[in-house]
């Protein structure tokens, strides 16, 4: 019995452990991933605003906000293509001077993949993308945005061996530390059992006087109702102090 409520005390103690990791680690990895299409979104909505440019630190930003982080370097570190189809998905135009990565082959395949999933952004491969209608054109923008998803990645990966170490480290400290935290219990049932045999041991000498003098009334004056009741509950109380017994 010990041995079974100290491995349930080690197993709801990983449990909460593992539980709490993987939330944890969770909740910030989806954070990051959505920071890094956020700040992507914000760049590529600047970049539709201003027809495929950056627009100078001076220069209205239209009905955009300026991004807190953007700066003169902003359109020097992003890499971007853009691409115009019309109404039956045919290239107009594709502008790659912003993007060494990629050849005008890859460009239009993206496209035309961008173009049949009809969906306004998401991801190509590393490259975050926004669709939109000028007038009777698609325009489709996409990000590089393999530097952020990458050290995302690493993240990732480096949060889910550092949470294995993490819980590695805690389930030999809970293993170590367990026959303490169940020592209380293990005295307190053992104090318990000890009490229980004890009584019924304190028990059986007065049943069993009960029963002797019952047995010698017997003999001077014969059975009556009364010595049988009291033989009945003399085994009845017999029967109960043994499955007291049997029980601890």
């Amino acid at each position: 019995m010990i041995r079974k409520l100290r491995l349930k005390f080690i197993a709801s103690a990983l449990a909460s452990v593992l539980i709490t990791l993987v939330l944890l680690m969770g909740a910030i990895n989806i954070y990051n991933y959505r920071t890094i299409a956020h700040n992507a979104d914000q760049i590529l909505y600047i970049l539709k605003e201003n027809h495929g440019v950056f627009p100078d630190l001076d220069d209205p930003f239209g009905t955009m906000h300026k991004p807190d982080d953007y700066s003169k370097e902003t359109r020097f570190e992003s890499r971007y293509f853009m691409v115009e189809m019309d109404t039956d998905g045919s290239i107009l135009m594709t502008n790659t001077s912003k993007i060494q990565a990629i050849g005008i082959a890859q460009v239009i395949r993206y496209a035309q993949k961008v173009y049949s999933s009809d969906e306004q952004s998401g991801y190509v491969n590393n490259y975050r993308y926004l669709q939109y209608h000028d007038g009777s054109t698609t325009c489709l923008l996409f990000l590089d945005c393999n530097r952020s998803l990458h050290n995302f990645y690493n993240f990732f990966i480096t949060s889910i061996v550092v949470s294995l170490i993490g819980f590695i480290l805690v389930a030999i400290l809970i293993i170590l530390l367990s026959s303490r935290a169940v020592k209380p219990l293990v005295e307190s049932y053992e104090k318990q059992k000890r009490f229980i045999t004890d009584a019924s041991h304190e028990i059986k000498t007065p049943l069993t006087i009960i029963d002797a003098n019952t047995e010698v009334i017997e003999m001077m004056e014969g059975e009556n109702e009364w010595t049988q009741s009291t033989r009945k509950q003399i085994a009845r109380l017999t029967s109960l102090t043994e499955k007291l017994v049997f029980l601890s």
